[in-house]
């Protein structure tokens, strides 16, 4: 199959285009960079630009287009909402009737963040209800790519891995931070489902050729504090676990932990855990 991966130089788009290229044609859509090394070829396109992106699509002849670009620094989603809107839902929305004209299968990756984290373990089909600009942006995106492409596939998901620039990942910032002896903070009021990224991008693939649509949580089966997370990376890297120190996170507690069982049903079989995840990145090829 001909895989079209947006933000193919960001933390997810590079591990889709790393893991999809063994068995799929793969061609990144980006801005501005050059040749990606991680993904056999390039097309350009600035996301705000809908012609640009109907030219890049009408180039690169997808079956499928995975998008993975975004807005994501919630800072910077808070400060301009608009352009969070723009990028996020708009430009997500044009995108996907790209993708439908061309004839092309359709994946946003979603967030878990389009919940407000009050209580945790939201199921698939339960009503959005995102408490920052972010989650906003991300949840008027879903509308907008299922109004334009209704056989679309919403991924939910939060991942950790390895990323190109080495700094992108909580897994990165404990492996870092421990390694170098530094003390750090580990949040025990943030809880989340977090699944390695190999994971993510493979349980995608398994959707797209399944012929299925519509909303999917692609999350780890159980739920860490950020905090507990720490300690699963201090011992499978052999590092000192007593570095991080338990804080709580200002404001009130977050759970945004998310209910995977329409893809292990899928599977025919429950996601791997956090602890294997960390596991697997243990082992796995960093860029």
């Amino acid at each position: 199959m001909r895989w079209l991966i947006t933000g193919a130089n960001g933390f997810l788009g590079a591990n889709a285009a790393r893991s999809l290229r063994r068995s799929h044609d793969v061609t990144g859509l980006v801005r501005d960079s050059d040749a990606l090394p991680w993904c056999p070829q390039v097309v350009h396109a600035d996301l705000l630009d809908a012609g640009a992106v109907h030219r890049a699509v009408a180039e690169a002849k997808p079956d499928v287009i995975l998008h993975c670009a975004a807005l994501a620094d919630h800072r910077r989603c808070e400060e301009d909402e608009e352009l969070a809107m723009r990028i996020n839902a708009q430009a997500s929305g044009e995108l996907a009737g790209a993708a439908s004209e061309a004839g092309a299968d359709f994946v946003y990756i979603s967030t878990d963040a389009v919940f407000s984290g009050e209580r945790g373990w939201y199921g698939e089909d339960e009503q959005v209800s995102p408490a920052n600009a972010y989650g906003r942006s991300k949840a008027a995106g879903e509308q907008a790519v299922l109004a334009a492409h209704p056989a679309a596939v919403i991924a939910r998901t939060n991942f950790f891995g390895w990323s190109p620039s080495g700094h992108r990942s909580i897994l990165e910032f404990f492996v870092h931070e421990l390694g170098a002896g530094n003390r750090v903070r580990g949040f025990v009021n943030y809880t989340v489902t977090s699944l390695f990224v190999e994971d993510v991008v493979t349980s995608i693939e398994g959707i797209v050729e399944s012929g299925e649509s519509g909303v999917f949580h692609v999350v780890s089966e159980d739920a860490v504090t950020k905090a507990d997370f720490g300690h699963l990376v201090a011992a499978e890297f052999g590092l000192d676990g007593s570095l991080i120190d338990p804080v709580e996170m200002e404001g009130p507690a977050k759970d945004l932990s998310l209910r995977s069982d329409r893809l292990a049903a899928l599977r025919g079989a429950p996601m791997p855990s956090q602890a294997e995840g960390v596991a697997r990145a243990a082992d796995s090829a960093r860029f």
